[in-house]
């Protein structure tokens, strides 16, 4: 007999089943949801981040080469002169001011 009255006081209704199914259900499909939210987030922030490095390494880049660029025409240019090719120290001294 008291084998039988303890196994029935602990059994719960079903409506206790019910809910603790249901529950375990919506916090398992609420995990599941965050973790998919979690990484199209990853992948969207990931994606966007590359996008702007590369578009900033571009105009960095143009921006580079539009200062400089002038800059070794100029040189190529002054190689070319005779002056340039003077043995001694003093007429090569001359050029300075063009250089500066």
């Amino acid at each position: 007999m008291q084998g039988k009255a303890l196994g029935k006081e602990r059994r719960f209704p079903l409506h206790v089943h019910i809910s603790v199914l249901f529950t375990l259900l919506l916090l398992g499909s609420g995990a599941l949801l965050g973790l998919f939210n979690y990484h199209q987030t990853t992948q969207v922030i990931l994606s966007s981040s590359k996008q702007l490095f590369t578009q900033i390494r571009e105009e960095v880049d143009a921006d580079l080469r539009h200062t400089y660029q002038p800059i070794r025409h100029l040189l190529s240019l002054l190689t070319l002169q005779e002056k340039n090719q003077a043995a001694d120290r003093y007429q090569r001294m001359d050029l300075m001011p063009s250089l500066a």
